[in-house]
């Protein structure tokens, strides 16, 4: 950490224990003694069989019973963090079923000995994050050796790792992953890559994050595959600002190479270079003084409420993903910002409209549109109608479809056995 602030401020968000973890091991250059080189139970992969292409209800799989109410729910999720996009959108859902009267258990997957993680040091943290949706549900440590306990309806898995864990359950449950990328394009070709392109193979009735990923595991892995469309807060990100705005944001994260911080990083030293009259703001991440090489004001990791308002201080905000798309974009648009996003198909399959700028992944085509964004003559009507058109894609109506979805697929659980 560059100064005695940033680290108090990554305690608060992180834990002492964590932090201390990071600290040591980047002192040290290399991962500390027997830390397990995957992030996933030894037991959960050998319990697991992935030979055959997925198939709801194979005979592998112990056929679910048909639940006309409410079903007991387990949720299998490693340790979150109060910055991951990914933990925010998935304790959403599960606070959703929660409120349609499905009580629900949290089990915390953790297969690294370091950084330590308790149950009471994941509540710390839900407590304290803002953009953490607060849960009712039953918080336990996952343990390979006991598995998940018996009596569950219904069962998710949210990453590659805890699909294992899910997959081996021998009760009569529906099993579900939520998923919110291909994770497998996280790793170079590798065993994590295997692991986690072979987690589409076990079984598991997928509910994606946007449809882009419904197509690609469906075509690519033959998944039984239902997607939710992407959701924001309009709560938090709303357009409060009617001037003529002058500034842009960059919202990146440097560890996540997915996000294309450097591409990001020479699009705004190009726009610096042309124009050196726009204001640039750094968001997401502490990024030290000496890796921006352009003027910039550089915030950090901000809560959602100081999120929303620099947003609403920008003409546009610069947001890249090379997998599927992040909540970027839209909590910007509800702000009234153009959102500027990489060309792609997973970013033409998500959002339409004439707030998302999609730019060709180039430093130059990037700079231009967020220089025309600053520019553009038409800029408040624009930034109205931006804000206006992602009313209506609030999380409040993403969490009833998703609801549904896993309400109808118990009530229909017999019949899935038979359908392949």
């Amino acid at each position: 950490m560059p100064a005695a602030e940033d680290l108090l401020r990554a305690v608060r968000h992180e834990g002492p224990r964590s932090v201390a973890w990071r600290v040591l091991k980047r002192l040290a250059g290399s991962r500390p003694a027997h830390e397990p080189e995957l992030h996933v139970f030894p037991e959960d992969v050998l319990g697991a069989e992935w030979a055959s292409e997925a198939a709801q209800g194979s005979p592998g799989l112990s056929r679910p019973r048909a639940i006309s109410g409410t079903g007991r729910v387990a949720w299998v999720v490693s340790p979150p963090s109060a910055s991951s996009g990914g933990h925010q959108t998935a304790f959403r859902f599960i606070s959703a079923l929660e409120r349609a009267g499905h009580p629900t258990t949290v089990y915390l997957y953790h297969a690294r000995r370091w950084p330590r993680i308790t149950v009471d040091s994941v509540r710390a943290l839900l407590e304290q994050a803002s953009g953490l949706t607060r849960l009712d549900a039953q918080l336990r440590m996952y343990d390979p050796v006991e598995g998940i306990e018996p009596g569950f309806d219904a069962l998710f898995a949210t990453d590659w790792p805890t699909a294992y864990a899910v997959s081996r359950y021998p009760g009569p449950a529906l099993r579900f992953s939520f998923v919110q990328d291909l994770e497998a394009l996280f790793y170079p070709r590798s065993s994590e890559f295997v692991l986690a392109e072979s987690s589409h193979r076990l079984g598991l009735h997928a509910i994606t994050m946007g449809p882009w990923l419904a197509r690609r595991l469906r075509e690519d892995h033959g998944v039984r595959a239902d997607a939710i469309e992407f959701g924001v807060d309009t709560g938090v990100y709303r357009r409060s600002n009617d001037e003529r705005r002058r500034e842009i944001a960059f919202y990146t994260r440097p560890p996540t190479p997915r996000r294309g911080h450097e591409l990001g990083m020479l699009a705004l030293q190009a726009l610096h270079e042309a124009r050196p009259d726009i204001p640039i703001h750094l968001v997401g991440w502490e990024l030290p003084a000496s890796a921006v090489p352009f003027p910039a004001v550089r915030h950090g990791l901000l809560d959602p409420a100081r999120l929303a308002e620099l947003y609403n201080r920008c003409a546009a905000v610069l947001s890249i993903s090379l997998t599927n798309m992040s909540l970027v974009p839209l909590e910007a648009m509800a702000a009234g910002a153009v959102a500027v996003v990489n060309d792609g198909d997973s970013t033409r399959d998500a959002i339409h409209g004439h707030g998302l700028v999609r730019a060709q992944l180039s430093p130059a085509a990037m700079a231009r549109a967020l220089a025309a964004a600053v520019d553009d003559p038409r800029q408040r009507e624009r930034s109205r109608r931006i804000a206006a058109s992602v009313r209506g894609d609030d999380w409040a109506g993403r969490g009833e479809r998703f609801v549904r979805l896993v309400e109808d697929a118990l009530r229909a659980a017999p019949s899935l056995g038979q359908e392949r």
